[in-house]
């Protein structure tokens, strides 16, 4: 069983608060210093919000172990929001919807636990007024600035593709995208499921079927107005569409909105 700190319970406090106006930090007195205690304040929203619908992981660089975050939004194409959008950006990536629970990281388990790879949205919409400007322990706190999730179409044929080699556009209303950083490889993005398998079963934790886990961005992120009308595709994949639904103007802050 997890035993949750005072102050971590005091850090998911302003986090459920910070959701409905902002926040310029954590209090100093419940601010995270280290990993540990970010997932210990992920770990107090689960209690309080539930089980997560997905799960966040990308693969490392410099030699860094990977991160992760609940997240508590998974909706299918063309479904509406629950959670309210103040400056939302969003993200095309390729995500892995589980057929059976995943307990374990053994490379063959996590293949054969993996139901399809699907193209997938993610929305980011921070809980902090900026969110480059608290440290990386706060923004992990504040589940890397996660709000939901959306899952498109995707395809069960995965382990003969290399996600490296695969194009991808997104389109904001009549904007599209296709470049942006170099895609992990499809390895990588095994590797980095192992961790989080081998991560969630040590704080008490486990993939569950259902669930997606979204494996880092292909394109993005990129700020959305309200009413925008995103697709994506991810070749060789699935395609994924959205559309931000209109907010109340004095809850939606344009100035929030950089990537």
């Amino acid at each position: 069983m997890i035993v949750i700190p005072d102050a971590a319970r005091r850090a998911a406090d302003h986090l459920l608060a910070g959701a409905e106006g902002g926040l310029a930090d954590l209090p100093e007195d419940c601010r995270p210093t280290t990993d540990a205690e970010a997932y210990l304040i992920q770990d107090e929203m689960i209690r309080r919000l539930g089980q997560p619908e997905a799960w966040k992981v990308a693969p490392a660089s410099g030699g860094d172990v990977p991160r992760c975050s609940p997240v508590f939004e998974a909706v299918a194409a063309g479904q509406p929001f629950r959670s309210p959008l103040r400056a939302p950006l969003v993200e095309l990536e390729i995500g892995f919807v589980l057929a059976s629970d995943l307990t374990t990281a053994s490379q063959g388990t996590i293949a054969d636990a993996i139901g399809e790879a699907v193209a997938v949205f993610e929305l980011l919409d921070s809980r902090f007024v900026d969110r480059k400007a608290v440290s990386r322990w706060s923004s992990l706190a504040d589940r890397q600035s996660n709000i939901a999730a959306v899952i498109g179409t995707g395809t069960a044929a995965w382990q003969g593709l290399e996600f490296a080699d695969l194009g991808a556009e997104l389109r904001v209303d009549e904007t599209t995208s296709t470049a942006g950083k170099p895609p992990a490889s499809t390895a990588a993005v095994r590797e980095a499921v192992a961790w989080l398998a081998d991560h969630l079963a040590a704080r008490g934790h486990g993939l569950r079927r259902g669930q997606c886990i979204l494996t880092g961005a292909r394109l993005g992120p990129v700020p959305v107005a309200p009413g925008a009308r995103l697709h994506g595709i991810v070749e060789g994949v699935g395609e994924v569409s959205a559309t931000i639904p209109q907010q109340d103007p004095d809850i939606f802050h344009k100035k929030d909105h950089q990537p």
